[in-house]
């Protein structure tokens, strides 16, 4: 059973470089972070620091919280992330010419999330606004599956196994944020105001994965396995973050954030005995800065366009299980413009843009649309928005399992990932 020692390891060795990623094995170990909590926040690309949300605050800038404009405020919603992944293996005619990529494995995936926001502007200091939001949000999606089917390669395709994995869990965070007006004042011929937060995120949540081999012919018994895995955080991770606001007039807004690394520590339990987890998992995630702008144009319809750029230093994160694993820092830029017609309901538009990671050689860019309801103290709101991503990795199980020959090409995998969102902003 060495082999599925070398496996399990395998799948916490991820190699990088510009010709191969493993996003899979990225995501189920180290998560990707959330970038669209709210409807609107997707609608908008994953724009909006500089903007009217406090739901923004939530993940970004804390100096939002200001915008809570009621002695109560609450958001509640659900999100859709899903994950299409096809995968194929190149091919090629009997003079060894490249014919093409020919598909062995197609999956579609959904996962559902819900969220909470509570903000509430204090009754006193209300020349400062002072505001206080707290909630309970995704954080960090470790969401995967994979399912393959291995045929002979003799005639007749019959069916010998099912290769399986797949992680489920997201981590939430419960941020507390506080945020006040501490500015106001004139700057040549504009009002101007200035607001600053800080906010605290406390990291929870559990994890899960499988990893699985089911055979379906007799004579392969020998390999059939199922590890069962559950990682529990052992510490209490904490993000503390810092933001601010400028509003130059009623038309621009300005403003930045910073939010510091943090540290997470796995304990891992499985039902395999016989491997070797003799140590806690340590990863040591990296700071983050944000810069944005807003500008409400000058005309009699309500349109406003939001531009952030983020910067995350991911050259600095470690895993102890993985000391030779390099990240590469990674930038972000997002865009949005939301439209609010006579009848009060709004069109916004967004798009996205960032590189990756596990190699600033790719990079990923999504498009999203929504609109909304405004019912007196009542809005709600939907979104929706697409990404599509091609790299290329080596075959995750090896065929020379089964007595066929080995992958010696990488595969072209294609992620086409849909995100979905419905939320519920109540003023009291």
């Amino acid at each position: 059973m060495k082999w599925i020692h070398t496996l399990w390891f395998w799948a916490f060795a991820i190699s990088v470089s510009a010709q191969t990623i493993d996003l899979n094995y990225s995501k189920i170990n180290y998560g990707q972070p959330t970038q669209y909590l709210t409807a609107r926040t997707l609608a908008l690309g994953g724009a909006g620091i500089s903007g009217d949300d406090a739901a923004m605050g939530m993940l970004h800038n804390p100096a939002l919280t200001v915008w809570t404009d009621s002695l109560f405020h609450f958001y509640a919603g659900m999100a859709l992330n899903q994950l299409q992944e096809d995968r194929s293996f190149p091919y090629y005619d009997n003079f060894g010419g490249f014919v093409d990529y020919g598909s062995y494995m197609f999956t579609s995936n959904r996962y559902y999330d819900f969220y909470g926001i509570i903000g509430s502007r204090l009754p006193f200091l209300r020349n400062f606004n002072l505001s206080i939001s707290t909630g309970y949000v995704p954080f960090a999606d470790f969401n995967y599956d994979y399912l393959e089917e291995v045929r002979s390669a003799s005639f007749g395709d019959a069916l010998l196994a099912y290769n399986l994995f797949n992680s489920s869990g997201t981590l939430y965070s419960i941020p507390l944020n506080l945020g006040m007006t501490a500015y106001r004042g004139r700057i040549f011929e504009y009002d101007l105001s200035l607001s600053l937060g800080v906010g605290l995120d406390v990291v929870v949540g559990s994890l899960t994965q499988n990893w699985r081999i089911r055979v379906q012919n007799p004579s392969l018994e020998h390999l059939a396995y199922d590890i069962r895995v559950k990682r529990s955080l052992q510490n209490v991770p904490l993000r503390p973050g810092l933001g601010m606001q400028v509003k130059l007039g009623e038309r621009l807004h300005l403003a930045g954030s910073y939010r510091h690394g943090y540290e997470i520590k796995f304990t891992q339990d499985t039902a395999l005995t016989s491997l070797p987890l003799d140590r806690d998992q340590e990863l040591s995630y990296p700071s983050q800065y944000n810069i944005g702008m807003s500008y409400r144009f000058q005309n009699i319809l309500a349109a406003r366009l939001y531009l952030d750029w983020s910067y995350t230093n991911w050259a600095d994160f470690k895993d102890n299980w993985n000391e030779n694993l390099s990240f590469e820092n990674t930038m972000s830029v997002r865009a949005g413009v939301e439209h609010i017609f006579f009848n009060q309901v709004p069109f916004r538009v967004g798009f996205n843009y960032n590189t990756l990671r596990e190699s600033n050689n790719y990079s990923q860019a999504m498009l999203a649309l929504g609109t909304g309801l405004y019912l007196a103290q009542i809005r709600l709101d939907v979104a929706a928005g697409i990404s599509s991503l091609r790299y290329f990795q080596q075959d995750l199980y090896d065929n020379a399992l089964y007595g066929q020959i080995s992958g010696t090409e990488a595969d072209r995998v294609k992620w086409n990932q849909f995100y979905g969102r419905i939320d519920l902003n109540y003023a009291f």
